[in-house]
């Protein structure tokens, strides 16, 4: 038998196939639709024609002999279960569609031979990672290898020709390289372009998401980016001066192009066929307006480069929060030039935590939320929080025994204040160490240690060595120990005393003051106490500067007096003049500003002013 016509065992149910050694000829159709499992296909056999083995879907393995030439069109399309197929070494030809289809071919071996592989030769083989082409290889076709599963792919030196779309839908390819010696193409990190580097014809679908084309590039060919889902934003440089039909068709998740050429680039309204109403373009400021006349890109979203928010982020990514209390979120934009933009705050939960329209979170109740900010602008860029509500430990020193804890205190605006840290304790405590967290923007201006730790050993020498330093979470670490086990004083005794200074408008009321991780030493042993709060109230006038003058004097005085007789609340600040705190301006409020006073004058203070701390506590 030298010789099989077309369609002669189509459709045969044939399971097993042995062909003669004779055979030169498989005709036009010959066993499609069958059931063949292997096929070897003697080295006599010079001409297997179109549709030769199509649609065999239990056909596993191939081997082609070594007299074969051409490989005909949709000779094996669709043959559902091909895996692994060998090819002689005189094939020269593999024609259009001739494995289009076979989904689960996952190992091909090419001939040494080869010069063409003709157009969809292997598009859709989508288990076909890898493959090796040989060094005579001349011309690769149009889609040879689109929406196959081709993870990367090497040109070698010979090929001359590659056609548009050859690796197009290649989800997951993400390089093409080039042998070095190729006269005609070479790759710019993993992307096809010609030997000089000035077309760009290929970008592999997978090779990223961000994409800023070379400042060598001329010219980007025609489905140069076609099916680049992955493919969000693309920088095209001043060198660019044309972008060819279909070029970027099928990006469908691009939202961002940044366009450094300062006149309009020629492109074609198939460009953009897909998205390019829902496209930020990024141009040169002096350009904005020659982009937004230009034929196709007037439909894009142009805005001038660096005036747009392209990141978000805040000051925290995780919070965790005791119920009740609240923390100012904000966030930075990027690039530092972009207009402020408008954002939207929300809660995920807001009945754990809520965020209100400045970014300020208070916690609500036990749980967890996920406080999210995000642009209004069409930028649609966001930044997130994650914040844990947990329940308030207990703060109350009266009912807690061996504790460390602050005073509470009150300070101005823009003032400095002095928090006394103290220690109460029954036992021997012989050391101790604790994270002291301010509120936000507070600032320490100096540290001292407490008249409780002062105590001298007989050369004079402090007995209880006292350090503190800045940790990374912007906490202050306090350390204090004795090298001879010597206990401290019991009772309530003072360990330090923080002089901190107040924001200038800062809004007035509570702001609280965390000491964590704290440890009592006692000899050996330790007590553990994970949070303690106290708190400092922060207002913007001095109680008994009645008149709002910032001094403390006989004036003061006057003017509650003229108050109390005609009730002209001009010149006064009530609050102020209610100097003993009971709610009400009265006569005692004089006599105890008269106090403050005779008090000033006696410790030296000139004029009686009496700032911070002493006229506060």
């Amino acid at each position: 038998m030298i010789s099989i016509g077309q369609s002669a065992f189509s459709q045969c149910n044939i399971s097993a196939l042995t062909l003669p050694e004779s055979l030169e000829t498989i005709g036009n159709g010959s066993f499609q639709y069958n059931s063949i499992t292997t096929l070897t296909i003697p080295n006599s056999v010079k001409k297997l024609e179109r549709y030769a083995f199509a649609y065999c879907n239990n056909l596993s393995e191939v081997t082609i002999g070594n007299s074969l030439e051409v490989i005909g069109s949709y000779a094996f399309e669709y043959c559902s279960n091909l895996s692994k197929v060998t090819i002689g070494n005189k094939v020269k030809t593999i024609e259009e569609f001739a494995f289009h289809g076979c989904t689960i071919l996952s190992s091909i071996v090419l001939g040494e031979s080869l010069l063409v592989i003709e157009n969809n030769a292997f598009s859709s083989c989508s288990s076909l990672t890898s493959i090796t082409l040989p060094n005579t290889l001349v011309s690769i076709d149009y889609n040879a290898f689109a929406s196959s599963g081709l993870t990367s792919i090497n040109i070698p030196s010979s090929v001359a020709k590659i056609g548009t779309q050859a690796f197009s839908g290649c989800y997951a390819l993400k390089a093409i390289t080039v042998d070095a010696n190729n006269p005609s193409y070479c790759d710019i990190d993993g992307v096809l372009c010609n030997k000089t580097k000035q077309i760009l014809y290929q970008y592999p679908n997978a090779k990223g998401s961000d994409y800023e084309i070379p400042n060598t590039i001329t010219k980007i060919e025609e489905y140069a980016f076609s099916l680049c889902k992955d493919v969000e934003s693309l920088t095209i440089p001043a060198s660019v001066g044309s972008i060819e039909g279909r070029a970027l068709e099928g990006c469908s998740n691009l939202k961002k192009i940044t366009c450094l050429r300062t006149s309009p680039i020629s492109t074609n309204f198939a460009s953009f066929i897909y998205s390019r109403y829902n496209i930020l373009l990024f141009v040169p400021k002096e350009s904005v307006d020659a982009y937004k006349n230009a034929k196709y890109w007037k439909d894009l979203i142009i805005k001038a480069i660096g005036s747009v928010a392209e990141d978000l982020s805040l000051n925290n990514s995780e919070l965790t929060l005791n119920e009740g209390e609240t923390y100012q979120l904000t966030y930075t934009v990027l690039p530092e030039t972009a207009d402020a933009p408008t954002v939207e705050w929300t809660s995920s939960n807001p009945e754990i935590a809520t965020v209100d329209e400045n970014g300020k979170v208070t916690a609500i109740a036990l749980g967890s939320a996920t406080i999210t900010v995000k642009t209004t602008d069409g930028t649609d860029i966001a930044a997130t929080c994650n914040v844990t509500v947990q329940e308030s430990p207990n703060t109350d020193i009266t009912t807690m025994d061996d504790v460390i804890y602050v005073d509470h205190a009150k300070a101005l605006t823009g003032k400095s204040v002095t928090l006394s840290l103290k220690m109460k304790h029954e036992m021997k405590v012989a050391g101790f160490q604790f994270n002291l967290v301010l509120p936000e923007n507070f600032t320490i201006e100096n540290v001292t240690r407490g008249e409780g730790i002062k105590g001298l050993d007989d050369d004079d020498e402090y007995i209880y060595t006292f350090n503190n330093s800045d940790k990374e979470d912007g906490s202050r670490f306090f350390l204090c120990y004795s090298t001879t086990n010597t206990a401290m004083p019991e009772g309530d005794i003072e360990i330090a005393k923080v002089v901190v200074n107040v924001p200038e408008g800062i809004e007035p009321g509570e702001y609280g003051v965390i000491l964590k991780n704290a440890e009592l030493a006692y000899g050996t042993e330790k007590k553990v106490i994970d949070y303690v709060k106290g708190s400092i109230s922060v207002t913007d006038y001095i109680i008994g500067d009645a008149n709002n003058d910032g001094i403390i004097s006989v004036v003061d005085i006057t003017a509650i007096g003229q108050y109390l007789l005609d009730g002209d609340k001009t010149n006064i600040n009530l609050a102020a003049a209610d100097a003993n705190g009971d709610g009400v301006v009265s006569v005692a409020d004089i006599t105890t500003i008269a106090v403050m006073i005779l008090n000033a004058e006696n410790t030296g203070v000139n004029e009686g002013i009496i700032e911070g701390n002493e006229q506060l506590n």
